[in-house]
């Protein structure tokens, strides 16, 4: 079964699911991977800042993203 997968800069805050893919930028696509966002790995929105960047948890780690980062992953439901 295929998941429907939406960029996590489009979840609200609770989610949680899993990187299905990466989209945009090549920088970020880089940057991301480099800090542990590949495919497969659970992610969880813990909050949102001020100016709606996220705060998420990803391996046991809170990591800021910026908006435009977020858009890069493309997350499902767990």
């Amino acid at each position: 079964m295929i998941k429907e997968s939406q960029p996590l800069s489009s979840m609200a805050t609770g989610f949680a699911g899993v990187i299905q893919n990466h989209q945009g930028d090549d920088f970020y696509q880089g940057r991301l991977i480099e800090l542990g966002f590949t495919c497969g790995e659970r992610v969880e929105i813990l909050r949102r800042t001020p100016f709606g960047d996220f705060i998420v948890d990803i391996r046991s780690a809170m990591i800021a993203l910026r908006k435009e980062e977020a858009f890069c992953l493309l997350v499902s439901h767990d």
